[in-house]
């Protein structure tokens, strides 16, 4: 299980008390945090051929584009606050998303990325793939994904694809 690669790194303190909060403070600050997400979508899906099929945003990733999306309208990347439910409507069908954030470290690390999709989802770590998965994976068993992070600023795109049904996207860094 994911919970069983979370390391967790302990501070000596005078007590106890000052042990676990200088211990709580350190973790939270090197931990390492995926904040707000851009999204972008929808575009018509390829049927069976999404994941083969390039989308002008993985051409390049232009957060201040704009490109035809699905049924010929207009659409451009979008501020999705951490926490919040996304400003793109979830009763979307036969559609593509995409999203994108970055993860700064001041070190090269392993992480993992905790990811629950309805439907499919490639994610990409950098510009390589480090997850193809074309069908549902329901919140309560999400896929666990290892990803090396390189000092400095890292950039996660993800591919999300829609048949029938309310979308969804789900994803920490543990």
């Amino acid at each position: 299980q994911w919970w069983d690669s979370v390391k967790f790194t302990m501070e000596k303190g005078p007590n106890l008390w000052e042990t676990f909060n200088k211990s709580l403070e350190k973790n939270r600050k090197e931990r390492p945090k995926l904040e707000n997400w851009m999204e972008i979508g929808p575009f018509d899906r390829s049927g069976d051929r999404t994941f083969e099929t390039p989308y002008p945003p993985e051409k390049e990733i232009r957060l201040d584009a704009s490109y035809p999306g699905k049924d010929g309208k207009n659409v451009t990347w979008i501020k999705w606050p951490a926490g919040e439910k996304s400003p793109i409507s979830e009763n979307i069908t036969e559609a593509v998303f995409f999203f994108y954030n970055t993860i700064t470290v001041p070190k090269p690390v392993q992480k993992y990325l905790i990811i629950s999709h309805d439907d499919g989802a490639e994610v990409r770590l950098n510009g390589k793939q480090v997850l193809l998965s074309k069908g549902y994976v329901p919140q309560d068993n999400p896929e666990t994904v290892p990803l090396d992070l390189k000092a400095g600023k890292n950039e996660i795109f993800v591919k999300l694809e829609q048949g029938g049904g309310p979308w969804a996207l789900v994803a920490v860094i543990s």
